[in-house]
């Protein structure tokens, strides 16, 4: 059981990296556009730009693959497993 822990591992550590990366994206986009002046400000954000940005955008489901694939890569790279 403890050998197959490994998996999990490392879907925690790439689902952390493409959190980590998608929060990042976000407020860095919203800033990045209010600071241009291309958005209004306003009370909130529409959510319709929040999707446009994540699962409407076919990249963002690649960003998700990817780090799961970076995670796996990681961990799995251990020669000796990890109790």
């Amino acid at each position: 059981m403890l050998a197959a822990m490994w998996i999990l591992k490392a879907f925690f550590l790439g689902f952390g990296l493409f959190v980590g990366g998608l929060v990042l994206m976000v407020v860095v986009g919203i800033v990045g556009a209010i600071v241009k002046g291309s958005v209004q400000t306003g009370p909130a954000t529409a959510l319709s730009a929040i999707f446009a940005a994540t699962i409407w955008n076919p990249f963002f489901y690649l960003a998700l693959l990817g780090c799961i694939l970076i995670g796996v890569s990681i961990v799995g790279s251990r020669g000796t497993p990890v109790p």
